[in-house]
């Protein structure tokens, strides 16, 4: 059979790859998933042989699938100033999502989830409470 050059897969999903490999003759397995700042969960970031290296048909192609962005701890704001909670957490990269009653008495956090010393990953968002 005649060769092929290997297709970009980088930035596809593992299926999307899959299909991609499939329909110029070759195939593809996983080898592995890694965290990755920049690659958003389920997408590939990697591929041996790389893209457009000519390989004869039938020829398995490893690829590597992204965990998306790496946990990372949770700071404690319980008992902080709302303001200092926000700025807080969103300095260490979480959005924030606060639930406060109509009428706010002490401006203070009373609960977070995900918890104080957990890890979540950089992005996702930590929900406060305030009385």
């Amino acid at each position: 059979p005649a060769p092929v050059p290997v297709p970009k897969i980088v930035g596809a999903s593992a299926a999307d790859a899959q299909k991609a490999l499939k329909s110029v003759g070759l195939s593809g397995k996983e080898v592995g998933r890694e965290f990755s700042e920049t690659a958003p969960k389920g997408v590939v970031i990697r591929s041996d042989p790389a893209p457009d290296t000519v390989v004869n048909k039938g020829t398995e192609v490893k690829y590597v699938v992204s965990d998306g962005p790496p946990p990372v701890p949770v700071p404690n704001v319980t008992d902080k100033k709302l303001s200092d909670a926000e700025k807080i957490l969103s300095d260490a990269g979480f959005k924030v999502s606060v639930n406060k009653p109509p009428v706010v008495i002490l401006n203070r956090v009373i609960s977070q989830s995900p918890g104080g010393g957990n890890t979540a990953p950089r992005g996702s968002t930590v929900t406060i409470t305030v009385i």
